[in-house]
């Protein structure tokens, strides 16, 4: 247990490094997961299915983006691409 216990605490040996002010520590099992590219948003989730479903087989002939501020038109668009 205690090798363990010491691999695990490796962070203590970089204090005699100079590695300046600009230390970045990465989460070791959530920094893998920023690197996968997930479909997210609304246009991925159950709802979104829904629409495209009942309304036009996810055919949408135009939407508006609004993030920021302006009204953006996008025509001809499949959402879920």
């Amino acid at each position: 247990m205690e090798e363990i216990q010491d691999k695990m605490a490796w962070m203590q040996n970089v204090i005699t490094e100079k590695l300046g002010p600009s230390l970045w520590h990465m989460h070791p099992i959530a920094f893998p997961g920023a690197l996968i590219k997930k479909n997210t948003g609304w246009a991925h989730s159950k709802f979104a299915n829904l629409l495209g479903s009942v309304k036009s087989e996810n055919d949408y002939s135009a939407y508006n983006v609004t993030k920021t501020g302006k009204s953006v038109p996008h025509y001809n668009i499949n959402l879920t691409k």
